[in-house]
């Protein structure tokens, strides 16, 4: 098996994706959070 795939979508708009990489650049962002902020990013990149 290569791999899984999805039909997953994640939809955002600016607004929403400048939110959570603002959290992504501040250093008083608790780890879970921007643990959780980073894969949603990632989630959308693809």
């Amino acid at each position: 098996m290569q791999g899984r795939s999805s039909n997953i979508q994640v939809k955002m708009t600016g607004e929403q994706q400048d939110v959570l990489n603002s959290w992504l650049r501040k250093s008083t962002t608790p780890a879970g959070l921007a643990k959780r902020a980073r894969a949603i990013l990632m989630a959308i990149a693809f």
